[in-house]
């Protein structure tokens, strides 16, 4: 039996969006159809299907079911796109009114009353529709007469074959859209389970209507088998478990974990959990994230307790804090799910969930306004209380677009949501501040994000006096951090590394100072915006010394970017006594160095990988700079002034870091001559090492054993080459071949020292003896004293810087190029 099935999902995307736009709803597989079709293709029937979001509007899909004649046509349709999916019955029964109409999908089952007395339906399949869709065809075939309401038999979801994915464009259009721009593609989603067992009230009882009342779980091996076929067919390099609720089985995503990882996956995955999952069972998430788990999707839904309770959700505010903490730990991205809006909620609750997010600072903040949808208990509430706004279907869109209820004021909303992630303008500014020279592009990206910032600022104040009261604090949104592990000194502390390491101290308690030579920096002042104290001066200035009073621990970075030659020595010399003089005369618990792998420079294949005690060769003048302060600290530490600490800190990249990866990413791109050196380098042994990965080094130091003194490489210990970790990052980029044929060429050692002069980087990479030197060199020592703290890598790590270039805007001359 031939029949059409049809999508109607256009609503946020638009006609012929399909594969010409960013958002996933223009590309993502429709899996409840595409299994269908699957299940109607096994039992023998002819399936073929129309894809509103392929087609140019209304009169080409006339034209597409002309073609086809009169026949059976299966719809299956959201209730925010039942508005498009009523068009299609509408015109194909106009069209084509020998047509049978088959509706199916969430509205039709969730609102019966709303679709059953539509007369140009057919057949109305509640439910899972996998086999009563088949066993239709079946008697239509047969010339039988079937009910016109027909309750969806539910499937054993591990007999189901897999979703037709190619019906719907699947190679043209989801595997090169990834669900989040960290993910490298080919990129593929899947689902493992239905149903939920939680009671929301924003969603139940109507997934419950769906999927029975029972959720239920395919088995670990039908899961892998899925991934198996994917892998083999397509390739996948990332994945999306596209379930409403991932992980109610604990003991399931334990098994998960093994054969995920036994049957040679390391693709990096993204799925949905619950805070309460993260905290109960914060083992398995580390075994999550140590097998490939990228990002938890994670519905906060309120920085309220009263309305987290109203809703029905289940977790506490501190469980969504303790979630978020957990993740940050075991480099785990956080999307944020929450809204605003909902009945009964205050404005002072509206600034409660505010303050969450910008404590939270979400990889991907996703706000919503509060949508009553048809056949959950809150839209029930709605209904009963007269609060319901919404006057068409496309209306249901969660997107914080246009008002949804009654007695709420969206003008506030709208300013909350841009409140509440305004820790994004300051991660662009940031890094506008940190690229030189600027275009007149940036400069004005840069102006009108301060402007912006203004805007929000005197908004903030406005809404707090008129709204909540006069408060003393009420320019201030972003909760203080009370101190209660000790109080934190770090030099160089909006530097790249320095930053990093006061946000995490500040997360976990800790009262932080950091020393900076420029207090107007937006990095400055956001830092002074979550509670750090923040200190113009420079470490060379011994006059520094007299405004500092009360630390427990002090971290010195010394050298900022760009400076050498006798400056360099200044500070890396006179600045570092200097502050081992602060650190004996305020009698500081620990100080550390931070220090280099240059001061213990290269080394060779016989003499690989290199440790603490080896001889130092320094290669370089900055190399030599940090030895020569090294020295000054062991001296401290042997004449028994200070307990502290020299930490070798290895190659560093990441979000925030404008150095490896972006002069890299360059080359990969432009094919510059850093590329065109490759097949000189490229067998050179390196350690690079993810930014949040040395910053949780740099806690469980402090924390974990005070008597940690001396020299230590911070190095991770995960060494590549320098042409794998260029592959690495271009099969990210898309690039490969450039990197192919960049190692293809022959390229002459005479060219060395052309070479060298040529670029910054190819002097890094390959000073030192020629040709045979790395830096390459061991952790143990470290690892001795502190747990594994490395949990990112390389194609982990590198995902997410790329995708903080391409959103701070970074790449964009290169795109446009």
């Amino acid at each position: 039996m031939k029949a059409t099935l049809i999508f109607p999902g256009i609503t946020n995307c638009g006609w012929n969006c399909f594969g010409k736009t960013n958002n996933s709803d223009a590309v993502f597989i429709p899996h409840g159809l595409a299994q269908i079709a699957a299940c109607a293709r096994a039992a023998g029937h002819e399936i073929d299907a129309i894809d509103l979001r392929r087609l140019t509007g209304w009169d080409e899909f006339e034209n597409n079911i002309k073609a086809r004649g009169a026949g059976i046509f299966g719809i299956s349709s959201m209730s925010v796109d039942f508005g498009n999916a009523l068009e299609t019955i509408q015109r194909i029964k106009k069209t084509l009114p020998g047509s049978i109409i088959v509706l199916g999908g969430v509205h039709a089952t969730v609102a019966f009353d709303d679709v059953v007395n539509i007369k140009e339906v057919d057949h109305i399949i509640k439910g899972e529709g996998e086999i009563s869709f088949s066993q239709l065809l079946d008697t239509l075939e047969k010339g039988g007469s079937p009910e016109r309401v027909i309750n969806g038999i539910s499937p054993d979801i591990n007999t189901l074959p897999y979703p037709d994915r190619e019906l719907f464009g699947f190679e043209k259009g989801e595997m090169n859209l990834p669900w989040l721009p960290h993910m490298p593609s080919p990129f593929v989603s899947i689902i493992a389970s239905r149903g939920c067992p939680h009671k929301c009230a924003f969603c139940q009882p109507a997934e419950r209507a769906v999927f029975g009342g029972k959720a239920r779980i395919r088995t670990v091996e039908s899961v892998i088998d899925e991934l198996k076929y994917l892998r083999e067919r397509y390739r996948f390099r990332s994945l999306l478990v596209h379930d409403d609720y991932f992980a109610f089985n604990p003991a399931w995503i334990e098994r998960f974990c093994d054969a995920y990882r036994d049957n040679g996956f390391d693709q990096m995955f993204t799925c949905q959990v619950r805070s309460d999952f993260i905290v109960r069972n914060e083992g398995l998430v580390k075994r999550m994230a140590d097998c490939g788990l990228s990002c938890f999707m994670i519905g906060f839904e309120s920085g309220s307790q009263r309305v987290l309770d109203f809703i029905k959700k289940g977790t506490t505010v501190e469980m969504n804090r303790k979630a978020v903490e957990i993740c940050r730990k075991y480099g785990i991205r956080v999307f944020a799910n929450y809204m605003m809006g909902l009945p009964t909620e205050t404005p002072e609750e509206v600034f409660k969930t505010i303050d969450f997010i910008r404590w939270a600072r979400p990889d991907y903040p996703s706000a919503a306004f509060f949508t009553p949808h048809p056949g959950s208990e809150l839209y029930e509430y709605c209904e009963k209380h007269d609060l319901s706004l919404i006057k068409s279907y496309k209306s249901y869109a969660r997107n914080p677009t246009e008002p949804k209820i009654k007695g709420v004021d969206y003008n506030f909303l709208r300013f909350a949501m841009h409140r509440a992630t305004e820790y994004k303008v300051d991660e662009r500014l940031d890094t506008l501040h940190n690229i030189q020279p600027k275009n007149a592009d940036m400069e004005k990206m840069e102006k009108d994000l301060k402007e912006h910032k203004i805007q929000l600022g005197n908004l903030d104040k406005y809404y707090r006096e008129k709204l909540l009261g006069p408060r003393e604090d009420s320019g201030v949104c972003s909760p203080k951090i009370k101190s209660s592990k000790g109080k934190v000194l770090i030099t160089g502390g909006t530097g790249f590394i320095g930053s990093a390491l006061a946000y995490r101290l500040m997360e976990k308690g800790y009262s932080v100072t950091v020393v900076t030579r420029n207090t107007d920096s937006a990095k400055a002042k956001h830092m002074a915006s979550r509670g750090a104290r923040v200190v113009q001066g420079s470490v060379e200035d011994s006059n520094l010394v007299e405004q500092i009073r009360d630390i427990d621990y002090l971290y010195h970075f010394a050298v900022y970017p760009g400076t050498e030659g006798k400056k360099m020595f200044d500070i890396n010399i006179g600045g570092t006594k200097n502050m081992l003089d602060l650190a004996v005369e305020r009698d500081v618990k620990k100080f550390v160095y931070a220090s280099s792998i240059e001061s213990q420079g290269t080394t060779s294949n016989s003499f690989s990988p290199l440790n603490e005690e080896m001889q130092c060769r320094p290669v370089s003048q900055y190399g030599l700079s940090k030895l020569e302060g090294e020295n000054l600290v062991s001296k401290y530490i042997e004449e028994g002034k200070i307990r502290g600490m020299s930490a070798r800190i290895g190659n560093v990249y990441g979000v925030g870091g404008l150095s490896f990866i972006h002069a890299m990413s360059q080359a990969v791109i432009e094919k510059n001559v850093l590329l065109a050196s490759l097949p000189l380098m490229g067998g050179r042994i390196v350690q690079p090492i993810y930014i949040d990965d040395l910053i949780r080094a740099f806690v469980l130091s402090l924390e974990n054993d005070d008597e940690m003194n001396g020299i230590y490489n911070f190095t991770g210990h995960q060494p590549v080459t320098i042409e794998e970790w260029f592959r690495e990052l271009a099969v990210l980029l898309g690039l490969e071949k450039n990197v192919d044929e960049a190692v293809r060429k022959e390229i002459g050692s005479c060219d060395i020292a052309a070479l060298k002069k040529a670029h910054a980087h190819i002097n890094y990479f390959m000073s030192g003896d020629e040709p045979d030197i790395h830096r390459f060199y061991t952790d143990d020592k470290l690892l001795g004293k502190i747990e594994n703290y490395q949990t990112f890598s390389l194609p982990k790590g590198l995902a997410y810087t790329l995708e903080w270039y391409y959103s701070a805007g970074v790449f964009n001359a290169y795109i446009a190029a």
